[in-house]
């Protein structure tokens, strides 16, 4: 064996090795999409002395985060997103009004004379800790286990305080204390109360002034010996001590100054799932990725017979290397993430069709030249070759797939932003699925006796019905370009004509609003349902039929008691009424996600734009962009037709098609300038119809593997993912059909108005000089093994 095949047995048996650790190991860590749960997001806004930024958001998270411990909810999460988001994560809490209600409410800190001490809440005064008309309480003593502090009324509110630092005292070595500052007339209410404290015996509970935090004593120091009475501590400033460690009084500060600081924040996104809900669509998925990796096992192999077996291996074992990457990077899989899991099965498909149909390509070349000596080699050499010629090709459009994916992680939310971590590791994946892992296979089995001896097992040596159609019939395709890009123009107007007639449904991600869905125990005609959400008083609720059997309310601002409100109303008419879905996204958020839509899609087509520049002449990335654009067009406009909702895994889908149509024109695209390079002089329209009619089985025998996954998600995926697997559908279609009927056309019409400047042999088309990709395939036409 050569040092070649060594090295790649090498790595692929080294990251299977490494998979099966990671896989064994570590659980995938869940969204709430598919465990069910409630998410919250809230924004920071400015109060009118301090300026909402990431410092006083941290702060605010750090007192937020006590309020959801105080819930008794299991694992919850809270991080910060930006500097004016807080990411509140709650798992299994179906119903959000509490949570809402505790989470949303501003920071209150309180300072309180304390009367007296007591092993029980006094029942008349502070009932649970809950605050008297005056303020007064009774709350559990922090330094005094079972024992409570009655409470006095408030001498003094956090707004008061200026600032809260854990100092480390050097001088009396009394370890770490917190060092107080008071604003404005806050300091002399500070005086007033510890001076009143300081009247109290020494040891006295009356002679401690209690710091209070959303209904728990921080802390309740007592006053020193050498305050005066009724003087009290002056001067604007004071010191809590109390032994403390260095985290213990940073924790204290952070509090105290959190409380401190009334930051005001609102609730501008709210999301709910059912239990049943994220369960039944893992369950869903699974089943879908089963059967459609089933179909396209079977559909591979009957097209490539041996080589199919063992790419069908290879994606088994691809399977295993995005999962095990999933969770050694601690990513949350999220509904559309899992169903980019599943679509990316489909398209790791696409590099294996590459190479194979290469291969099949140079096999019949050299049989009709008779130029291939012994079986053995016979096989090898074209193998070889497809895996060799094709690298810049799944380089090429991978990287499209990876802008495209790329930006949803960037700009989207929420669960789609999954989406763009699974589809971004499925396609880095697939890469040494394809390139790797099935070479080795491959370079295995063709050395196999066996094999030589019976070269029609593996798959390379036949021509295909497609290849064996276009050797019949010779199409002349790019002949007919005009009749095609008409034929595009005109798809583009009815597209069109739809956006503008009928609208986009936009979803509640980009209006704002709130959607809930409601499944019922007995059966609710939606009329019904209709009805009693009207008479509940929400006549402007947009009331339809979901799933099976479900209702869906969409309305605008709605708060989560009128919520329950319409829960109540529906109960009258179905029984027993559960919550699937919650989204509530209030609409600063609806306009800044359509923001971001509109910019991820402008980018998406700028960074296409680009990179294809620097792969491709300038007229080959217009067209293939253009073609992009005829795409995406087409998807939106049959969803206006068709009344289906554009929301954010709408955009999920569009980004996707993005991808995909790239990557299917650049594998055309790629053999045309391979084969300008070896001909220069060749018509252009020639090259070009030789080069679609070269890769058209690839084209079919990739969209196949693509559209088995997709139906089988389309039929088994449940409501989440039907639009999505409809748009990636037609997609899929479209984007097949514009490669060779809209992209290679505009090509070659720019191409005959901006013609390029005369290449040498051997040389790119492009700026002159050949990329680090380019000169390996040169090195590889020569006969070079990388």
């Amino acid at each position: 064996m050569s040092r070649a095949p060594m090295w790649r047995a090498i790595v692929a048996l080294g990251v299977i090795a490494a998979s099966l650790f990671f896989a064994l190991t570590q659980s995938a860590r869940l969204g709430l999409d598919l465990r069910g749960g409630t998410q919250i997001v809230l924004e920071t806004k400015d109060s009118p002395v301090v300026k909402a930024d990431a410092e006083s958001t941290q702060r605010a998270l750090e007192v937020l985060r006590q309020r959801v411990d105080a819930l008794g909810v299991s694992e919850p999460s809270l991080y910060r997103s930006g500097e004016r988001r807080i990411f509140v994560e709650l798992p299994g809490v179906q119903d959000p009004r509490e949570a809402a209600e505790v989470i949303g409410r501003t920071a209150q800190l309180t300072v309180h004379p304390v009367q007296g001490l007591t092993d029980k809440q006094d029942e008349d005064k502070g009932a649970k800790g809950k605050p008297a008309e005056d303020g007064s309480r009774t709350l559990a003593d922090p330094d005094q286990k079972g024992a409570f502090l009655k409470l006095g009324p408030t001498a003094l509110t956090g707004e008061g305080v200026k600032d809260a630092e854990a100092v480390l005292d050097q001088q009396k070595m009394s370890g770490w204390t917190v060092n107080l500052t008071f604003r404005g007339e806050a300091g002399k209410d500070w005086a007033r109360v510890t001076g009143a404290a300081a009247c109290a015996p020494q040891g006295a509970p009356e002679r401690r002034v209690a710091i209070v935090l959303d209904g728990k004593v921080l802390s309740a120091p007592g006053v020193n010996a050498d305050v005066a009475c009724k003087v009290g501590i002056s001067g604007g400033s004071t010191q809590i001590t109390g032994g403390f460690g260095r985290e213990e009084a940073r924790d204290l500060a952070a509090l105290v100054k959190g409380g401190a600081l009334p930051v005001p924040v609102d609730v501008v996104e709210q999301r709910t799932v059912g239990p049943t809900l994220g369960a039944d669509a893992i369950a869903a998925s699974t089943q879908a990725a089963i059967i459609g990796l089933a179909l396209t096992a079977v559909f591979i192999l009957v097209v490539y017979r041996l080589l199919g077996a063992l790419a069908t291996i290879a994606l088994a074992l691809y399977g295993l290397i995005s999962y095990a990457a999933l969770v050694a990077l601690g990513a949350t899989l999220t509904l559309p993430g899992l169903a980019g899991f599943v679509l990316a099965i489909g398209m790791a498909v696409d590099a294996n069709v590459l190479v194979f149909e290469r291969a099949r390509e140079e096999y019949l070349g050299a049989r009709a030249l008779k130029s291939a000596p012994a079986a053995s080699a016979h096989l090898d050499k074209p193998l070889r070759t497809g895996f060799s010629k094709t690298w810049g090709a799944v380089v090429d459009s991978n990287v499209t797939t990876l802008l495209a994916s790329g930006l949803l992680f960037f700009f989207a939310t929420g669960p789609v932003k999954g989406f763009g971590v699974t589809l971004s590791i499925g396609v880095l994946v697939s890469m040494i699925s394809a390139l790797v892992i099935t070479r080795v296979l491959a370079d295995f089995a063709i050395r196999r006796r066996f094999v030589r001896n019976r070269p029609g097992l593996t798959g390379i040596t036949s021509t295909g019905r497609v290849r064996s159609w276009l050797a019949r019939r010779k199409p002349r395709l790019v002949h007919h370009r005009r009749r095609w890009l008409g034929i595009s123009a005109l798809l583009i107007v009815v597209a069109v004509t739809g956006i503008g007639l009928r609208g986009l449904d936009f979803g509640v991600e980009f209006t704002g609003g709130r959607l809930v869905e409601y499944s019922t125990s007995r059966p609710v005609d939606v009329d019904a349902a209709r009805t009693a959400v009207t008479d509940a008083g929400f006549p402007q609720a947009v009331v339809q039929e979901s799933g099976d059997g479900d209702v869906s309310v969409r309305t605008g601002e709605l708060s989560n008691d009128q919520q329950h409100t319409i829960q109540t109303a529906l109960a009258k008419e179905g029984g027993e009424v559960t919550v699937e879905r919650d989204e509530l996204i209030g609409p600063s958020l609806g306009d800044e996600l359509r923001r971001h839509a509109l910019i991820a899609l402008g980018i998406a087509v700028a960074a296409q734009l680009i990179y294809l520049s620097v792969r491709f002449r300038w007229t080959f990335a217009a067209a293939a962009v253009t073609a992009m654009v005829h795409d995406v067009l087409l998807v939106v406009g049959l969803f206006a037709w068709l009344g289906k909702p554009v929301d954010s895994v709408f955009l999920a889908a569009l980004l996707t098609v993005i991808g995909y149509s790239v990557n299917d024109t650049v594998v055309v695209f790629d053999r045309v300038r391979e084969a300008r390079r070896r001909d220069p002089a060749a018509e252009l329209e020639t090259t070009a119809n030789k080069a679609v009619i070269q890769t058209l089985p690839r084209t079919v025998n990739t969209g196949m593997g693509a559209l088995f996954i997709l139906a089988a998600l389309a039929v088994l995926g449940g409501d989440s993912l039907a639009d999505f697997s409809v748009a990636l559908i037609a997609g899929v279609v479209i984007g097949m059909a514009s490669t060779v009927f809209t992209a290679v056309p505009i090509a070659v019409q720019l191409e005959g108005s901006h013609p390029a400047p005369p290449v040498r042999p051997g040389r790119s088309e492009g700026s002159g000089a050949r990329s680090p990709l380019e000169r390996r395939g040169r090195a590889r036409d020569s006969g070079a093994v990388v």
